[in-house]
């Protein structure tokens, strides 16, 4: 519970206190609509879940070139993961070791998730629409991020430095849930709560995002110095993290929410009869 406290008290902070000093509340968005969990919020997400899973099939060329551009840096990293992981383990003293500590309970699901909650709710009771759009957005963002980072580390199979393996262990796919290694779920998990804050806030404030994504990048490196895993792994969730957490904020701006409609009619075909009832879904 301590932890959880951390990580909400500071998710709370970062955003509402920046904007509160530089003038960017509520008071400064009259015009913008604020998501409401309902029935059309719940069939959006659900909406933004089929568009961020199925987007490969309508990427466009610059799309391909950032897909490539990710796994060519993840393919570098790769050639130097022994290298960097010698290094994590030769550089240690104290006070890091408190640094990662503090940094990890932001990629911790166990944390981050309960965390989220009290912000939504905390935005219910205080009335807050910022912080319920925090909240719903970020738990979003993680939920669509773990999915993704799961079903890769499930086809990889990658054995993590700390069992004493070396950076080209893998295990092929499997549904064997031990070696987890490749990507680095907590790193996907930090980018894609702190992603979100940074795009909602990126047009009033360069504070914000700057704190945002340094909280993501402790993160990170904690993941590296604590011997958990390989800076591919890490490289490679951080990139997850970032790009589905800007996919859900960018859909949420663009895309109206979505309602689902039914429609009932007579039925007849000479045999049997009825009433044909459709339901409908924008997608």
């Amino acid at each position: 519970m301590k932890h959880i406290s951390v990580v909400y008290l500071i998710i709370l902070l970062l955003p509402v206190n920046i904007a509160t000093a530089a003038g960017t509340g509520d008071e400064e968005n009259p015009g913008k609509s604020y998501p409401v969990l309902n029935v059309q919020y719940v069939s959006q997400v659900a909406s933004n879940g089929v568009a961020i899973y199925s987007a490969p099939a309508r990427w466009m060329t610059r799309d391909w070139i950032t897909f490539g551009v990710v796994g060519g840096l993840t393919a570098g990293f790769y050639l130097t993961d022994g290298y960097i992981n010698d290094m994590m383990l030769r550089n240690r003293n104290p006070f890091l070791n408190e640094v990662s500590v503090f940094a990890e309970r932001f990629g911790n699901r166990d944390i981050v998730i309960p965390a989220l909650a009290g912000l939504f709710i905390t935005g219910y009771l205080a009335d807050s629409p910022r912080l319920r759009e925090i909240g719903l957005y970020s738990f979003e963002s993680a939920l669509f991020a773990s999915v993704c980072y799961q079903v890769v580390q499930m086809l990889s199979q990658r054995k993590r430095p700390g069992e004493g393996r070396e950076y080209d262990d893998w295990g092929g796919p499997s549904l064997n849930l031990r070696a987890m290694s490749f990507p680095s779920g907590h790193t996907t998990l930090a980018f894609s709560v702190m992603t979100v804050i940074a795009r909602l806030f990126e047009r009033e404030s360069t504070i914000i995002p700057v704190a945002a994504y340094g909280i993501a990048s402790l993160t990170a490196l904690s993941r590296l110095y604590d011997n958990r895993h390989w800076a591919s792994d890490v490289f490679l969730g951080a990139s997850i993290g970032y790009f589905v957490a800007s996919a859900v904020v960018r859909l949420h701006r663009e895309r109206p929410a979505a309602m689902p409609t039914v429609s009932a009619a007579p039925y007849m075909d000479g045999k049997r009869s009825g009433i044909m009832v459709v339901l409908g879904w924008d997608w």
